[in-house]
């Protein structure tokens, strides 16, 4: 063989050994969706990648989605060169999240890989892709494997904290400092210009404004919201009940509601709540007649979210839902799903007092009303000094009281499994007395 055609063999190897193996896939353009998935945007005039207007850039915005695709690529092109912040993270259905390894980078794609990850449904992991610090996005692709699930997240509802920066500070190696502070707090953080307009600052109804020269923006935020340093339970997210609802989207309905509707109650809670009755409307709703005699014409909100925990009441309050509303009640049922995680006793009434504390600290002129844990099957010898021990926290809290709501639901200390559908959660004769053990109890 000649010297020339060994040559061209050689070049056409090396072609083909760097060129990426990419199997067959689907492409997802958030310029396609309705709603928009990217997230963090002060004003939606401006370009679909510009964070608080024309020039902005990109840093800080992020977009999230639902995949079971092992293999996750992105196609992504700016206006200049992308150095650092594309970053991918995937989270269970637990809430914890761990990054996605990147496994390639070849011209505009970046593969990655996600880490495996506990599931309890069939719509996988929440994906979320933080967007190029620097630089304005001008085009983005999401890939995933042929037939894998696919779903973008909307934006979120809540409210963002804004950092005002000096227009000449420019971009660190990392990442911008109201970046770091969003993904310390998990809390929607804009940064914008100093010289921003005070009505191009207002669309966003911030929930706190903050000035860059502050020497640590994240305990200067905890302090102005209120957010403890430590937790009992550390605010986390969850999909767990997935196939009955998108966890996301009722937190956003929530967060609507309560600034429309103005209800005068609030139901917190877990799924016991959630699939009872009342607003936002749930596919489940086994009690509405007990819930219409309870509440009568006043205004409610269920708050009860399926297969929650106390941490992940925890991040739904510390995340909106409680803002913009003035509830002359709030009812606070939660713990159950607690005893099967694991958790101690001590632990869980620990728990539950953070949220009353929360809740009391955040809503003042409510009253606030503490169910006990409701009777279930196989878990009574736990309930009862749980009980006792939540009511002694709760005691000395101001403003909270505790409120035993087990009466007519057991009977020589065991669960009657006629008022239950599956030894937890109640059939509408189990709605009916706890209805009417929380209407001698509760002030409405």
């Amino acid at each position: 063989m000649s010297t020339y055609f060994r040559s061209i063999l050689f070049v056409s190897l090396l072609i083909l050994l760097s060129t990426p193996v990419v199997r067959a896939q689907q492409w997802m353009d958030p310029a396609d969706a309705d709603p928009c998935p990217v997230q963090r945007r002060l004003t939606t005039d401006a370009g679909l990648y510009e964070r608080a207007g024309k020039g902005s850039g990109s840093d800080g915005l992020l977009v999230e989605f639902y995949t079971t695709s092992p293999t996750i690529r992105v196609r992504i092109t700016a206006d200049g060169a992308i150095s650092s912040g594309v970053d991918l993270y995937a989270t269970d259905c637990d809430g914890v999240m761990r990054p996605c390894r990147e496994t390639m980078v070849a011209g505009d794609l970046i593969t990655f890989d996600k880490p495996e990850t506990k599931s309890t449904h069939k719509y996988g992991d929440r994906c979320r892709l933080y967007l190029p610090l620097g630089v304005t996005v001008t085009s983005l692709q999401v890939g995933v494997d042929e037939g894998a699930y696919f779903d973008w997240l909307p934006d979120r509802e809540e409210r963002p904290i804004l950092v005002c920066l000096p227009a000449e500070r420019g971009v660190s190696s990392s990442e911008t400092r109201a970046a770091r502070l969003d993904r310390e707090l998990d809390i929607p953080v804009i940064a914008v210009p100093e010289d921003i307009s005070k009505e191009e600052m207002m669309k966003s109804r911030p929930r706190l404004i903050l000035t860059g020269e502050a020497k640590d923006l994240a305990s200067e935020a905890r302090e102005a919201l209120g957010l403890p340093t430590k937790w009992v339970c550390q605010p986390v997210t969850q999909s767990r009940d997935r196939a009955s609802y998108v966890w996301e989207q009722r937190h956003n309905e929530v967060i609507l509601r309560n600034r429309t509707a103005k209800p005068s109650v609030l139901v917190l809670g877990n799924s016991i709540m959630h699939y009872w009755s009342g607003l936002p409307a749930s596919q489940h709703h086994r009690g509405d007649d007990s819930w219409s005699k309870l509440f009568g014409d006043r205004v409610v909100t269920n708050m009860g979210f399926g297969w929650d925990r106390i941490e992940n009441l925890n991040w739904r309050l510390t995340h909106g839902e409680l803002d913009d509303c003035d509830p002359e009640v709030i009812l606070l049922a939660i713990g159950t799903n607690n005893l099967s995680s694991g958790d101690d006793n001590r632990h869980i009434a620990l728990g539950i007092a953070e949220i009353a504390t929360l809740i009391r600290r955040m809503k003042p002129k409510a009253r606030l009303y503490v169910l006990g844990v409701l009777p279930r099957k196989d878990m009574m010898p736990r309930i009862r000094p749980l009980n006792m021990l939540t009511e002694s926290l709760i005691s000395v809290i101001p403003g909270a009281t505790f409120i035993d709501v087990s009466e007519g639901l057991t009977e020589d200390g065991k669960l009657i499994n006629a008022l239950f559908r599956d030894g937890l959660h109640p059939n509408a004769d189990g709605y009916r007395i706890l209805g009417d053990n929380i209407a001698r109890q509760v002030d409405l």
